[in-house]
């Protein structure tokens, strides 16, 4: 890849844009209403998983937070005890 930055992310790219080009996504519609394949077998457009990792990552730092914050009661628990422990240890 002759050592340069980004070159092979160049080269994916181009060869996206080139398959997008070869079977436009009007050949696909075509496709799924009348059901017959041409010659050519078309391909789908490459779409991005953009949304759903967006999706996924947002759910997973919910969680994440939702497991380190204690719930109320607990605090308010915790609180009314804090007195009779310090006194069971004096």
């Amino acid at each position: 890849m002759k050592q340069e930055r980004g070159y092979a992310l160049r080269l994916l790219y181009q060869l996206k844009m080139i398959l997008e080009k070869v079977y436009p996504p009007t050949d696909i519609a075509i496709l799924r209403k009348t059901g017959k394949v041409g010659d050519n077998q078309p391909a789908l457009k490459i779409g991005s998983a953009k949304d759903s990792y967006n999706k996924m990552q947002s759910s997973f730092f919910k969680t994440r937070l939702q497991a380190l914050n204690k719930p109320q009661k607990t605090m308010n628990m915790e609180n009314h005890l804090e007195k009779f422990q310090d006194e069971a240890v004096r």
